[in-house]
């Protein structure tokens, strides 16, 4: 190619502004205004030239990818999503499982409950009737024991008093025909004399015989108490308390835990005021670390020992508890069989605990919760603590330990609080988390 065909540039440019009054500078008009028609020169190329059709091309594939691109963006999305849902329902059935087998394992450890608390049910029922029937047999035995002793007695004196009968009509007749040879013997006077003393004799022989055998001495009538543990016989009308020493001693209560140590507090009729001192003082006793210790309450009426009710445990610790939970409470065959008093040591203090056997009730639980506006002031007797003592949150919280529910309340004092919870058949209020804690480890592992 020639480059000296070429226009100059300079010259280029003015041809282009004589030639085009367009404000587009297009390749046609530079081949135009460059082509040399006149002196039939070369054009040569523009310095830069705008290329208007490439640049919309550019354009036009720049949307094109950017709609592409949004479209793979919005299927990611749609895919994102469609997986989150699809995980979202695994969870949710996931879930529904879990709280499906979680009501199976409900339902099956109720039932596993409700079985042991029958098969305890019966058991207390069969020891009961075991109990009664001994009791009944050993008063049987004591009576027919006491029979025969008696018709012993009976023919004994019986036969005392024949003998006794024989010699003295021997004795009799044996003096009358001694009197009767004197009489003989004697004169008239003498005779009469003797008469006189023979009817006396006769007459003394018939008020002695009268009086020893045949006059009716009225028997002395008496009957069976016991004092101080011992079965005393007392004279006058009475229903017999006993047969047997044994049957003044009170039947110790069954405890509903094991306990290393009981104690037990005698309270006369006139000192039942002084209980709640008296389990102070054992309050205040030393205990070992994690050990239970039960307590027993024996009162004293009269000449007659017998352990504390729960209604008379309930009037002498000063407690209260609502009527609709008191009426759940099981009875008793024997009194303090249904209820426990113990303390606990968490390692630094004692701890005051009760448990109490409990009946079936579907209103039970609700029933606690009612309770828990007054329980902080029903049981303060469970609190050796300053009597304006006041809880540090407001309200009951749940706490669970060991798969069981718990109610609580603390106080600012860190190891004391008030505790309660359901474990099976029992009812156990504690004034601390690690007694109601070591109360739920003994009783589960029974």
């Amino acid at each position: 190619m020639d480059i000296n065909g070429f226009i100059k540039p300079k010259e280029r440019e003015k041809i282009i502004k004589s030639k085009s009054d367009s404000l587009i500078r297009t390749m046609q008009d530079d081949i135009i205004a460059l082509g040399g028609k006149k002196n039939n020169k070369k054009a040569s190329p523009p310095d830069s030239l705008p290329i208007v059709e490439l640049v919309n091309e550019a354009e036009i594939k720049a949307r094109e990818e950017a709609k592409i691109k949004a479209k793979e963006i919005q299927e990611r999305q749609r895919k994102l999503r469609e997986q989150a849902e699809i995980k979202a329902q695994k969870e949710a059935e996931k879930q529904r499982e879990l709280r499906e087998r979680a009501e199976k394992e409900r339902i099956k450890a109720q039932k596993e409950v409700d079985i042991r608390i029958k098969e305890e049910a019966k058991k207390r029922e069969e020891e009961a009737e075991k109990r009664r029937k001994i009791e009944e047999k050993a008063r049987k035995e004591a009576e027919e024991k006491a029979k025969e002793e008696a018709e012993k007695r009976e023919e004994e004196a019986e036969k005392r008093r024949k003998t006794k009968e024989r010699e003295i009509k021997k004795a009799q007749r044996a003096e009358r025909i001694k009197e009767i040879k004197i009489k003989l013997a004697e004169n008239a006077p003498k005779l009469i004399a003797g008469l006189i003393i023979v009817s006396l004799i006769v007459g003394t022989g018939t008020f002695f015989y009268w009086w020893n055998y045949v006059r009716v001495i009225p028997a002395i009538i008496t009957h069976f108490e016991c004092q101080n543990e011992q079965c005393v016989k007392i004279e006058g009308e009475g229903n017999n308390q006993c047969q047997l020493n044994e049957d003044c001693k009170p039947i110790i209560p069954e405890q509903l835990i094991s306990s290393y140590k009981i104690e037990t507090i005698e309270l006369p009729t006139e000192k039942y005021g002084s209980f709640i001192s008296r389990l102070e003082s054992i309050y205040r006793t030393k205990q070992e670390k994690d050990t239970f210790k039960s307590i027993l309450i024996k009162l004293i009426k009269d000449t007659k020992k017998e352990y504390a009710d729960l209604y008379s445990f309930i009037s002498i610790f000063k407690i209260d508890i609502p009527e609709n939970i008191k009426n759940t409470i099981t009875d008793s065959e024997i009194n303090g069989d249904n209820y426990n008093l113990f303390l606990h040591n968490n390692g630094e203090e004692n701890r005051v605990g009760l448990i109490m056997s409990m009946g079936q009730s579907s209103d039970l639980v609700q029933n606690l919760k009612a309770w828990e506006e007054t329980m902080v002031a029903d049981i303060r007797s469970f609190i050796f603590k300053d009597k304006t003592l006041e809880s540090a949150i407001e309200g009951f919280q749940d706490n669970i330990y060991n798969e069981v529910t718990i109610r609580y309340i603390n106080f600012p004092t860190s190891d004391l609080s008030i505790d309660y919870a359901l474990i099976g058949n029992k009812l156990v209020i504690t004034t601390s988390k690690d007694s109601m804690y070591a109360i739920i480890d003994a009783l589960i592992s029974n």
